[in-house]
């Protein structure tokens, strides 16, 4: 449906977003279940010392199931909130299907765009199906791996919820106010990086308190948020170039998977990750063009399609 004025102002879009964060990280404190538990002691120490029995990790079970209990029901909020927002102009259950196609749940798109983040992986690949460490390979433990409450956490409820709020729900807020493409894929991917910085009282205190401690949380939150910023670039040109959040979700799996798999070694020819490299500046195109993407196309031809 198009809107003869746009819903919302940039402010309000914004504000909207610092919901969406808000409401996502905070999930995660709000519970006692769920918030972190630890010891206020200091320990010299380069690697992450011992655990106490009276703390609370994020890897413990009991805080990962309440965790991911809360992130799910702050995800639902969030896309309430997106029909909210449409059923200012238009009857609730109209509201409802709008938000489902702008959210990406119901866009067709390129099975092909599934493939563009393992393309940029083709190196790695390469090189752990050299070192028999692909899936199915002799020697792997899928079910060993990924088959438990972290498994669950890192590889299909991170990425399934974290796509749903930061992208599929924060740029249709984003496209609801006018904003250009640019401005979606270059400034929306900030939160998700700046909601990632809470990491680093993990680190500081599984670490020891110190002074060392602290700075290799403050090393670790600057990287993570701009690796994260990178990587919502890309997950935002997903969704935006195919009007789905399915391949967002798949990359965002896949680079999860990646990251607690990659090669020790980088065996294999130089060609496989030039070659990556090469691929993935093709098919981020070419392979994720969609006829009928809304976030994509202007308005002349979103009027041709009947939208």
């Amino acid at each position: 449906m198009a809107f003869l004025l746009p819903p919302l102002s940039l402010l309000q879009a914004t504000l909207l977003a610092l919901f969406f964060v808000s409401s996502y990280v905070g999930s995660l404190y709000i519970s006692k279940n769920a918030r972190l538990s630890f010891v206020a002691t200091t320990v010299n120490t380069d690697t992450p010392r011992q655990k106490q029995k009276s703390e609370r990790w994020r890897d413990d079970p009991d805080v990962i199931r309440a965790r991911l209990a809360a992130v799910s029901l702050a995800t639902m909020c969030s896309c309430l909130a997106v029909i909210l927002v449409l059923f200012k102009d238009i009857p609730f259950n109209e509201a409802v299907w709008e938000s489902l196609w702008r959210l990406g749940f119901s866009a067709p798109h390129p099975l092909l765009a599934h493939l563009v983040t393992p393309m940029l992986f083709l190196g790695p690949l390469y090189a752990m199906y050299l070192q028999q460490q692909l899936p199915l390979q002799a020697g792997t433990a899928i079910v060993k791996n990924y088959v438990h409450v972290i498994g669950l956490r890192n590889v299909i409820i991170a990425p399934l919820t974290e796509e749903i709020v930061f992208r599929a729900c924060m740029l249709s807020m984003y496209h609801l106010c006018g904003a250009s493409r640019r401005k979606m894929i270059f400034l929306s991917p900030l939160w998700f990086g700046l909601a990632h910085l809470h990491h680093g009282w993990d680190t500081y205190n599984r670490y020891g308190r110190t002074s060392s401690a602290l700075q290799r949380a403050i090393l670790q939150a600057v990287f993570q948020l701009v690796y994260t910023t990178l990587f919502g670039f890309h997950c935002c040109y997903l969704f935006l170039r195919t009007g789905s959040i399915l391949p967002a979700v798949t990359s965002h799996m896949f680079c999860n998977v990646m990251a607690e798999n990659m090669p020790k070694k980088r065996t294999g020819i130089i060609a496989a990750y030039v070659l990556g490299v090469a691929g993935y500046i093709y098919a981020i195109s070419a392979w994720t063009e969609t006829k009928s993407s809304i976030y994509w196309l202007d308005d002349t031809q979103l009027s041709a399609l009947g939208y």
